[in-house]
């Protein structure tokens, strides 16, 4: 029919509906185009996703297909077979409505994959070409009496014919670049709505600010480079694979989703550049048990063409970047899964970043990945945040030094700055466990009022009863569908399970996961665990603690445990038990705790300071008699008594409490067990110890003291620590603390010292002695040696001189000597007929006398062979002579020490020795690297010499080391905190110092640091 004939038809009809629309002007046109009424569907299905969620399903009005057979293909599963036969899609609309309709008919187009689309009200006509890459292409939009004028365009673009070979032209399901085109449209969707609900983002939306107002910073080395606060997008240039670590909080998944966001974007721009897949570490072994398995699961849903084989060939060629979230949440064969990274990770091309929390990363993955941390928020960044918020200045002041170091989180941020903005006073509660407990209550209201949803259904508590018997219920084991909806229907009828379900998942709390709800963050997990026991009788709190203290994965919840709990009594139960058994444990609870501030104004009754009094003496007995019962004799007041068998003394203590400081003085004694003195006295109060310094006018300033100890008294500045009853555990603790201490440095745990100590300390004092050249030793001193002399010769010599206390140089410096020490020593090894020489290191091997003028380096009297058993020896005795240690003297400790607890260990070190003799340089030094192996497996130390490369070495021997962690985690050897590597100058393995001595006590003291806190 003649286009001007046709439109004249159409405008003596008076159209008022969308129907008379679709028959009187749509139909007609497209006939007029070539299209047939056999190729015409109305009404047809529409199919979408929002991420995995499935959309409700829409109608086109009309769609033409390049088939007859639509009827056949109206179901879900048949929408690939229909975005291989669209052809065009009409939008309709009634006369009186806007043409204002192109997202309806856009989004008819990108699921139906037609190429072109139109948009009539009756009045007027739009025609859009899709754009995969940009904005689509309006073709043509003008009044309907106006298309006779515009028709040549319409048959150019729009013609049956043109719009077929269109499509046969660009047949994107059979060209494989294009076939991961709904992945990718999902996928930016999907992204979309994860980024706008992201708490990370409310620290920009909330205040109005412009998107990701504080940007993600990176530190670390990537492709051997060291940078510094680099933009996230740093991470894209990556040659190698990545590993990722973040504090809990910091950010990590916020990470990664922002660089999937980064890579859909240059896709959409590039085909060619890689597709993001993104898999949680959490589900490993669980629902995938491979990485291309994992892949697949991603992609098929939206990929149902997609094969195992054809994913497996796009990794290996690159087509990915996989990202990986969580790796401290993998619940099951860890190392498996550090063993596929680690194959793919040696593939060319593969590209692969891994995110992790730091404290859970243990450098499995650093023979093949690069290591970079989340920067945490700058102080200005915290600040100017917090002014925006509050309107004040000095937050990081306002809010103290334990919370300003939590801020630097974005996540800890906004909750700290919401819950000062809600408080009535503007102040924080005294625990991380009310901070928490004030911000999910306003997420669980605030946030969903802010959603216009309603809070009617279901009370606080009842909110808190489903969250907390949920978090018990999937710790470290994942979301379950089953499971929430179960505990919804505890407390509602299954008529109002889908509204339960709506409000708590839109709380913030909770995120939707492909196999259940799952809490938006595992402190919040770890939280309403803690929240659930907390509501529980005495017993069953009591069953939690036993069955758990030891488990590390229920260490945060164990800290909120501590800060929910507000009676006495039952905090106490949780106190007493951890301070007996778990020392670390109750170590941070008893900073985290609940603090009840008992201060009166004027003074503090003589009941409540004889309470605390009890309540220091209890706590130091019990930590001293549970953890360091073989030492007490070392400790005050024991090691002033001869006979000090706890059935022959009581412990009392005297002490006085000051409201006005606040602060406790006090002390230790030993009362004899049928004495009728009081073992609780209260004294008078002796005042705030001070110290004097001399100021540059000559006026001396006095300085008060907020910790001092001497070996009868002992003062605690109570402002170092919240008032309360508990705070006495503290000022015990604090005590505990300080003599270990003093026990430590003063080498007065001689008696636990394996020989090899014990003959290096004897073996130095002796070649000290023979080269003191200007003081008058005795001749029969000099040239002693273990190496040289038998025992006995040495003990007449010591013996004779055993009064000898030290030597003074001409220079007034007094040399010590404790004869009686090495007299010990030497006795005990007499005794146990030790052979001297299997507890010295190897001496050298070459004489002076044979080494070149131009040779004088410090190794030059070694050989190389000799060298390196000398190294070898010094690593075998540092393990011997430390574990030895423990177990002598901290017995009921060692599986809390860090070194100890993931041995035995087998140390490798290369010797690398530099010789320029152009320049008259030269350098030494050792590389040391260990790996724990399994009870009974050789840990003697692998020793190497090097004179090329030191990385050489060091990749010859990580495949053997990531063998031994895989076994070491089968053993459940705890790696919290676990590093490797390190390098010390080859002169300190070959003088005379007490190096041996000096590396076992520093690894004890940073052991027990790490379980009792800073000495």
């Amino acid at each position: 029919m003649d286009i001007e004939v046709l439109i004249k038809e159409i405008q003596k009809h008076h159209i008022v509906s969308e129907t008379e629309v679709r028959t009187k002007v749509a139909i007609p046109i497209f006939q007029a185009l070539g299209y047939s009424d056999y190729n015409r569907a109305e009404e047809f299905p529409i199919y979408g996703y929002d991420g995995r969620k499935q959309l409700n399903t829409k109608f086109a009005d009309l769609l033409y297909f390049n088939s007859s057979e639509y009827n056949k293909h109206r179901s879900r599963e048949e929408r690939h077979w229909v975005k291989d036969h669209s052809l065009l899609i009409v939008e309709l609309k009634k006369p009186t409505e806007s043409m204002e309709a192109q997202g309806q008919a856009e989004f008819y187009s990108m699921w139906a994959r037609a190429p072109f689309y139109v948009i009539t009200n009756g009045n007027e006509f739009a025609a859009y070409l899709v754009e995969s890459n940009f904005n689509d292409t309006l073709i043509l939009q003008c009044r309907v009496e106006e298309l006779p004028k515009y028709w040549h365009v319409m048959n150019q673009w729009l013609n049956r014919e043109v719009v077929e070979k269109y499509c046969e032209k660009h047949q994107r399901i059979l060209d494989h670049e294009w076939i991961y085109e709904d992945y990718i449209n999902v996928s930016i969707i999907g992204l979309g709505a994860q980024l706008q609900d992201a708490l990370a983002r409310t620290l920009s939306n909330n205040q109005n600010r412009t998107s990701f107002a504080f940007p993600i910073k990176l530190s670390g080395k990537i492709d051997g480079e060291s940078f510094w606060s680099e933009p996230y997008t740093r991470l894209l240039q990556a040659q190698n694979p990545v590993v990722v670590l973040a504090e809990p909080g910091g950010g990590k998944t916020y990470l990664l989703q922002m660089i999937a966001r980064e890579l859909l974007n240059s896709h959409v721009v590039k085909s060619s550049s890689p597709i993001p897949v993104f898999l949680s570490a959490k589900y490993w072994n669980r629902s995938f048990k491979s990485i291309i398995e994992g892949i697949y699961n991603e992609l098929y849903p939206l990929l149902p063409t997609i094969t195992i084989s054809a994913v497996a060939e796009d990794f290996r060629k690159g087509s990915y970047i996989l990202l990986v979230d969580g790796l401290d949440e993998v619940m099951d064969s860890a190392d498996t899964l550090y063993q596929e990274l680690l194959k793919y990770a040696q593939i060319p091309g593969i590209h692969i970043i891994v995110t992790c929390r730091i404290h859970r990363y243990h450098e499995e993955l650093r023979e093949r990945f690069s290591t970079c941390t989340l920067d945490p928020l700058t102080n200005d960044q915290v600040e100017n945040y917090a002014k925006d918020v509050l309107g004040e200045n000095r937050f990081l002041y306002r809010v103290g030094s334990s919370i300003a170091n939590l801020v630097q989180n974005p996540l800890f941020l906004y909750m700290t700055v919401q819950v000062m903005k809600h408080s009535p006073n503007g102040e924080l509660p005294n625990n991380r466990a009310e901070l928490y407990s004030i911000y999910t209550r306003f997420l669980l209201s605030e946030w969903n009022k802010s959603k216009a949803l309603s809070d009617n259904l279901l009370g606080q508590a009842t909110k808190e009863k489903i969250l907390s018997g949920y978090a018990v219920r999937t710790f470290r084991k994942g979301g379950d569908h089953h499971i929430f909806n179960e505990i919804i229907c505890t407390y509602f009828s299954l008529d109002r399970l889908e509204d339960v379900n709506e409000y708590l998942l839109n709380s913030g709390i909770l995120r939707l996961d492909r196999y259940g709800p799952e809490f938006y963050h595992p402190s919040f997990h770890e939280y309403y665990v803690a929240l659930y026991y907390a509501n529980q009788p005495e017993e069953e709190i009591m069953e939690f603690i036993q069955n758990h203290h030891n488990n590390r994965s229920y260490k945060e919840s164990f800290v909120f445990l501590a800060g929910i709990l507000r009676e006495e009594d039952r905090q106490s139960l949780l106190l007493d038990y951890l301070e007996e058994n778990n020392l670390y444990l109750f170590r941070l609870c008893l900073q985290g705790r609940f603090k009840r501030d008992e201060q009166i104004e004027c003074y503090w009754p003589r009941d409540y300071v004889m309470k605390y009094l009890e309540q220091v003496k209890t706590s130091y007995y019990r930590i001293i008699k549970s953890h360091f019962s073989l030492l007490m004799d070392a400790f005050n007041p024991w090691k002033v008594t001869e006979n000090s068998e706890d059935s022959a003394y009581n412990l009392a203590i005297e002490g006085s409490m000051d409201p006005t400081i606040p602060a406790v003085y006090y002390h230790f004694f030993l009362l004899p067990s049928d004495s009728e003195q009081p073992i609780i006295q209260v004294s008078t109060f002796r005042g705030s110890p001070r110290i004097g310094f001399p100021s540059k006018d000559g006026v001396t300033e006095i300085v008060p003291i907020s910790l001092a100890f001497n070996d009868e008294y002992m003062f605690y500045d109570l402002r170092q620590s919240a008032l309360g009853i508990d705070s006495a555990r503290e000022v015990a603790l604090a005590a505990v603390k300080r003599q270990l201490n003093k026990i430590i440095k003063g080498r007065m745990i001689f008696w636990g010292e394996d020989h090899a100590l014990g003959c290096e300390y004897v073996e130095n004092v002796l070649n000290n002695l023979s080269s003191m050249k200007l003081l008058p030793i005795p001749k029969d001193m000099v040239g002693l040696s273990l190496y040289t002399h038998k025992i006995e010769e040495i003990i007449t010599v010591l013996q004779k001189y055993s009064n000898i206390r030290g030597f003074q140089y001409p220079s007034g410096v007094i040399k010590e000597i404790n004869v009686p020490l090495m007299l010990f020593y030497l006795f005990r090894m007499k005794e146990q007929r030790v052979n001297i020489q299997d507890c010295l290191l190897p001496p050298p091997n070459i004489s002076w006398e044979d080494i070149p003028d131009n040779e004088c380096y410090v190794w030059s009297i070694w050989s190389d062979e000799q060298l390196c058993i000398r190294v070898g020896k010094f690593y075998d005795y540092f393990q011997q002579s430390y574990r030895q240690l423990v177990e002598s003297c901290f017995p009921n400790l060692k599986h809390q020490l860090y070194f100890y607890q993931v041995g035995p260990v087998r140390f490798h070190a290369t010797v690398y020795l530099k010789r320029d003799n152009e320049d008259g340089n030269a350098g030494g030094y050792v590389n040391l690297t260990w790996e724990p192996v399994p009870v009974g497996e050789d840990n003697t130390t692998y020793v190497q010499f090097n004179n090329k490369e030191l990385q050489e070495s060091y990749e010859a021997h990580t495949e053997e080391f990531q063998r031994i962690r895989r076994q070491l985690r089968e053993l459940g050897r705890d790696f919290d905190l676990i590093t490797t590597g390190g390098g010390t100058l080859i002169g300190s393995y070959l003088g005379t110092e007490d190096l041996l001595y000096k590396e076992v006590y520093e690894q004890l003291v940073k052991d027990l640091e790490n379980l009792l806190g800073n000495f």
